[in-house]
């Protein structure tokens, strides 16, 4: 927002702060998926719609994955504010809190929901599945929201929308790329250092189930339902015109 920077990936974390006035644009959408809900492998609940009364672990009050499956949440007719209790833990936490029995499931950033699951001790029912199953991918509760935007500087917007335009285009190609070579951007992570866990191995199933696919449509409207969501959650003001600061923040090319 400084401008010290041109651009960078913006999650829903900071839609808060641009609803206050942080100036940042939002230009299109990186990917979907980096956000896993997970219940214990032998609970009876078996998807969204049954979260209806339980305990739901998260990182934060407001925060992104609390947002996100709170959206599922509403599309299966449950009040994310009456109908679930929502719990907080350290996310390196939730894994112990989930098998005390503490919760009866937590939404958070990966790669704990998947590393739960690949211990055994877990069973995801809210994330991208991986695109190689056709039947999953499609699953009805398949979260396909984006959780990750490109964002520019509101500086440069204004001043150099040739390079917002650019920027935008080169994380487009980046996208492609990344969707067609999971492995190849895996090895980049851990060989780079990029992300501060996960393995090659872990990284490369974990990238080959999300969605990187530019398209600026989806993730403008993908921002607006977010947005929505956060408003009658409480997270943004009550008298919040959301189709303007929708109109203010998302610049289409």
């Amino acid at each position: 927002a400084s401008g010290k920077i041109d651009g960078a990936q913006i999650s829903p974390g900071m839609f808060k702060s641009i609803e206050q006035g942080l100036d940042i644009k939002l230009t299109n959408g990186v990917h979907t998926g980096c956000i896993q809900g997970v219940v214990p492998i032998n609970s009876s609940i078996k998807s969204v719609a049954d979260l209806k009364g339980k305990k739901i672990g998260v990182d934060a009050i407001g925060g992104v994955p609390m947002v996100l499956l709170s959206i599922e949440l509403g599309k299966a007719g449950i009040d994310a504010k009456n109908d679930v209790e929502w719990r907080v833990y350290p996310q390196a936490q939730l894994q112990q809190a989930l098998e005390k029995g503490d919760i009866d499931a937590f939404a958070a950033w990966d790669p704990y929901g998947a590393l739960a699951v690949s211990q055994g001790k877990a069973r995801k029912i809210f994330g991208n599945m991986n695109h190689d199953n056709h039947d999953n991918h499609h699953d009805e509760n398949a979260q396909d929201n984006y959780c990750c935007y490109v964002g520019v500087s509101g500086k440069v917007a204004k001043n150099n929308p040739e390079l917002a335009k650019a920027i935008t285009e080169a994380w487009s190609e980046a996208s492609a790329w990344v969707q067609e070579h999971p492995q190849d951007a895996a090895k980049l992570t851990v060989e780079k250092k990029y992300v501060s866990s996960g393995d090659e191995i872990e990284n490369s199933k974990l990238i080959g189930e999300y969605e990187f696919k530019a398209d600026a449509a989806k993730a403008k409207n993908d921002f607006k339902n977010t947005l929505e969501a956060m408003k009658k959650q409480g997270i943004l003001d009550s008298n919040t015109d959301i189709e303007k600061l929708v109109e203010d923040t998302f610049i289409s090319f």
